[in-house]
């Protein structure tokens, strides 16, 4: 222990030096004024001004700031710009590059010096003056190079030349690969029945050139492509940054023991990218607040381990670097250098960083609420409230629609609960957000204050994570009739016609049927919510509990399933003390076999078919640990019960962790050789029930407790970037991130201009291609084909790939907001830089 604290002290000291450092300003030259006043993707636009007659100009270039100490000296390459009055223009640049720029200028006999820095604009999505999008070093001698639609193939067949800084002497390109990813499907118009293309997209293509020799850590690269490709690209292994270190993107969790980034990549058709050539060693560096200084050092000759020399999801060798020694840092932002290749996205290590990533989360349940105020007070994504009021009607199948001529009787209100991404329906398994979020909220209260969220009940008294919750048991209320028996949602005649916002869906809605599977899950999430608001709001507690009481009684005399009156009974003994809940619940345990409720369980998240099971054939309904948890809590529960079922969660806990750590190389808790479709291979969160109910339990030993928390930040690494894509698996969050979600919201937003609702989550990767037809030329515009990549590789941000990009509350959005809000540390709050209107509301960085 010694050792370590010493370790740190020695961290903390460099991180203040490495802070300060950073923040030094740069001075202008006296009589010499320079700025950059724009900058595209392969140009930069410098305005000047003197205060005495220049003579000459002339404009240097450097891939890293010019007082840099480092040796040896980064490359200085003379520049011929372009001259127009008070204006410089610096043209064929590579995108995406940071560019530093010495400008010198002779005059009173004098040589005034101004050095500057420019970022060109590139990457996903940005606007380009040519089809080259970003150029990156995947390896000491791989170029990529990413163009923006075009002709791939010719682009992989033809002649590529690169120079080194002095444009003359060559690097032989040995051979190209090619990857093509279709990024967008940007031919849709706003409205209900209005025209879309689904054929029409947009595709990159990275060329992979692979290059007789190594480039070198400091280099300047003129790179000559097909049909016209020119660009100068910058390279420093200090700022040109490589897409072979995943990492997470927003901000570690300080308190985890575990944290790594991974080294990682494939070339295409040239396959896994091959790391023998790799430095032993990486390093961290200090995101400098003013560009002009280096990027200091904050820690040195960290080793690249080898994670996996081959893993199945990636396909591939994979290398990790441990990042535990970094200290939480709340004012830095890092980069991983991997020197003779380049550095990674950035990245943080503090509770306000990761706390981002949950208030981002959150706010993406509350951009999806039914009947929603999403006025400009607390979202830049601001609509007029959808689907105020729906019809009554009887179906009991809640995976068919209703005809179309339905009659519309028996109108009544509705606002609270959630619809998806793609449609605005509310089915059986939406009831588990309002679980899943006052599951969250018992674990820790002390964690969950009043304006945690800026949503229109912040300043009521009432924690926001409950009041989120409160919002999802409020359709089940208004759901409920006079008998106690509550519908199974509502539902449509057909999905959503066209990209509308949901104000604007025509479409009608009836309710489904009323039945006890509903009901019994229902009362439960009624108890459950009677007391925990009960300290807030008694009047509205009192209300929960009559419902509470009307819906079991509905749920008991029609037998509903044995696995959710465990949950009903459970509930009802925690909040009443009834002795007759604590008989039905142990009833409903026999009845379920020799382990009770461990015969029939779900260690991860029961989903739409368990909901399809019970309604149809209710012994095969699954119980989920959420079903327990009341009556565990409860002082009159069955001894040998409680120790039985603590010892079999612990058994599952400790599976869990372990698979964590070391089924896959870039750790998440998806099961060895499970599958990846429709969010299984993103949403983190639907695997870790089982450890966080042992967390609610508490009384764990102190190793568990740490492994269990690890796993938890370790699978919110992989959502954020920390995955073989190194891509982030929202919208709203990091620097390579989800921007074509299939949210209708979002969608009309992207149209505006202003980019899709932050904190949607998305299903990810898939098992392999699937057939429908808008999807047909999406599948066909991948190179090589979708079946034949990797399968953590197997995704494309288009919205016309339901499977990948669109999502639902109950299997992406609240899992992952219940593991966030475990992990979060006490009364966190917004910063004000973060709130509607303010420069932080937007920001997706750390």
């Amino acid at each position: 222990m010694p050792k370590r604290r010493s370790i740190y002290k020695i961290a903390l000291f460099a991180l203040a030096f490495a802070l300060l450092y950073s923040c030094l300003e740069a001075k202008d030259a006296p009589g010499l004024r320079a700025r950059v006043v724009d900058a595209s993707s392969s140009r930069v636009q410098i305005q000047w001004s003197a205060s005495f007659a220049p003579r000459a100009i002339s404009v240097r270039l450097s891939p890293e700031p010019f007082t840099t100490t480092r040796k040896p000296k980064p490359p200085q390459v003379l520049y011929t710009a372009r001259k127009a009055g008070s204006m410089l223009y610096l043209d064929n640049l590579a995108p995406a590059a940071d560019v530093f720029i010495r400008m010198e200028i002779a005059g009173d006999d004098k040589l005034y010096v101004a050095d500057l820095h420019a970022r060109t604009l590139g990457g996903p999505r940005a606007a380009l003056d040519n089809p080259v999008r970003e150029a990156h070093l995947y390896a000491p001698d791989v170029l990529g190079v990413t163009l923006a639609n075009g002709d791939g193939k010719a682009w992989e067949e033809g002649t590529w030349k690169v120079r080194r800084q002095d444009a003359v002497t060559p690097i032989s390109v040995k051979r190209a690969y090619r990857r093509s990813v279709p990024v967008g499907a940007p031919v849709y118009e706003v409205g209900w029945g209005k025209p879309y293309d689904n054929a029409r997209l947009d595709v990159d293509h990275t060329i992979f050139l692979v290059l007789a020799e190594p480039v070198g850590s400091l280099e300047i690269l003129y790179v000559e492509g097909p049909e016209g490709v020119r660009f100068i690209l910058p390279v420093s292994d200090r700022y040109l940054e490589t897409p072979v270190i995943q990492l997470n993107q927003v901000g570690y969790n300080p308190r985890a023991a575990r944290r790594y980034a991974y080294v990682y990549g494939h070339l295409g058709d040239g396959g896994p990218l091959d790391l023998s050539a790799f430095p032993e060693e990486a390093n961290i560096l200090v995101e400098s607040k003013n560009p002009l200084k280096p990027r200091p050092f904050a820690f040195n000759a960290i080793p690249l381990q080898t994670a996996s020399s081959f893993d199945a999801d990636a396909g591939g060798p994979v290398k990790q670097i441990d990042l535990s020694i970094i200290p939480p840092s709340p004012d830095l932002r890092f980069r991983i250098q991997i020197p003779g290749v380049g550095v990674s996205w950035p990245t943080a290590v503090s509770e306000e960083a990761f706390f981002r990533t949950f208030y981002v989360a959150a706010r993406g349940l509350f951009h999806n609420r039914w009947g929603g105020d999403l006025a400009s007070d607390y979202t830049e994504w601001s609509r007029p409230s959808d689907h105020p009021f729906v019809y009554t009607g009887e179906l009991v199948d809640f995976s068919q629609k209703y005809p179309a001529d339905t009659p519309k009787v028996g109108k009544r209100p509705l606002v609270g609960g959630y619809h998806d991404a793609g449609d605005f329906d509310q089915r059986p398994p939406h009831i588990i957000v309002a679980m899943l979020l006052m599951s969250a909220f018992e674990y820790e209260m002390t964690r969950f204050t009043d304006g945690q969220f800026t949503i229109p009940e912040s300043g009521n008294g009432i924690p926001d994570l409950l009041d989120e919750a409160l919002w999802g048991v409020a359709a089940w209320e208004q759901l409920q009739e006079e008998d106690g028996g509550v519908r199974l949602g509502v539902e449509s005649s057909q999905h959503p016609g066209g990209y509308q916002l949901a104000s604007d869906d025509p479409l009608s809605y009836w309710t489904y049927a009323r039945h006890q599977t509903i009901t019994a899950h229902a009362a439960a999430l009624f108890a459950q919510a009677s007391r925990l608001v009960r300290t807030y709001d008694p009047a509205r507690a009192d209300k929960l509990l009559e419902r509470a009481e009307k819906a079991y009684a509905y749920a008991r005399e029609r037998q509903a399933p044995s696995a959710y009156m465990l949950y009903a009974a459970g509930e009802m003994l925690l909040l009443t003390g009834d002795s007759s809940y604590k008989n039905d619940f142990e009833r409903a345990w026999e009845s379920m076999g020799a382990y009770g409720a461990f015969n029939k369980f779900a260690a991860n998240q029961a989903g739409f078919s368990s909901f399809h099971s019970a309604l149809h054939a209710p012994q095969q309904a699954f119980a989920m640990v959420d079903y327990l948890m009341g009556y565990l809590a409860s002082p009159y529960a069955s001894p040998t019960i409680k120790a039985n079922s603590r010892k079999w969660l612990i058994e599952m806990a400790q599976r869990l962790t372990e698979t964590t750590f070391r089924a896959h190389a870039h750790k998440n808790p998806r099961p060895d050789g499970g599958h990846m479709g429709w969010g299984q291979g993103a949403t983190m969160g639907r695997y870790l029930d089982v450890g966080m109910a042992l967390l609610r339990l508490g009384d764990l030993p102190a190793g568990l407790r740490q492994d269990l928390f690890d796993a938890m930040s370790l699978a919110v690494d992989y959502m954020l970037g920390a995955n073989p894509l190194g891509m982030v698996y929202y919208t709203g969050l990091g620097a390579r991130r989800v921007q074509e979600p299939l949210h209708l919201d979002s969608l009309v937003f992207v149209k505006q201009g202003k980019g899709p609702v932050p904190g949607i989550p998305i299903f990810g990767p898939i098992d392999g291609e699937m057939r429908a037809p808008w999807a047909e030329a999406t599948f066909a515009a991948f190179y090589p084909r979708v079946n034949d990549l990797p399968h953590a590789l197997r995704y494309g941000d288009v919205r016309t790939l339901v499977f990948c990009n669109e999502s639902t509350v109950w299997e992406n959005y609240a899992p992952n907001v219940k593991l966030l809000a475990f992990m979060i540390g006490d009364g966190q709050m917004p910063p004000e830089r973060w709130l509607p209107g303010q420069p932080g509301h937007k920001d997706p960085l750390p």
